[in-house]
């Protein structure tokens, strides 16, 4: 019969449970490894899809931006063209004064004066005046004789 070391028997049951207990760490670090893998893959497809939105929010954006830039020219040429019908719509009311058309208007028909063209003197041979027509050809009611 062979002795029995005591010793022996609570190694082995200490080993058993070292045994058990590194297999549950394997199964755990298996668990792990598979969930980090699965965290790694989402993450790198998040990655991609904000890579992408940002990429269409820009696009967007610069759309957006030459919306506003063209708006603010328009509310521009706007502007002007209300200080322009403002000006005009002014200007009937400032005919009304007489001294207005006196002081600015007269003066520049006056100044157009000399710059018309001086009709050419007409001598007198005795004939009955007519009226002379180079550019369009004489009415049919006028005894025209050429």
């Amino acid at each position: 019969m062979p002795t029995k070391c005591e010793n022996c028997d609570t190694v082995r049951r200490h080993n058993n449970m070292l045994i058990h207990n590194m297999n549950r760490l394997k199964e755990s670090y298996d668990v792990l490894n598979k969930s980090m893998n699965q965290y790694s893959k989402s993450s790198d497809e998040q990655e991609i899809a904000i890579k992408t939105l940002i990429g269409a929010f820009m696009t967007k954006q610069k759309i957006v931006n030459q919306y506003i830039e063209k708006c603010a020219e328009l509310e521009q040429k706007l502007e002007a063209q209300r200080i322009k019908t403002e000006r005009v719509n002014r200007l009937p009311k400032s005919y009304s004064c007489a001294s207005y058309v006196i002081d600015l208007i007269y003066p520049t028909v006056e100044g157009m004066k000399e710059f018309a063209e001086e009709t050419p003197e007409v001598k007198n041979t005795g004939k009955k005046q007519s009226v002379d027509y180079t550019r369009c050809p004489p009415p049919l009611e006028e005894n025209y004789s050429p």
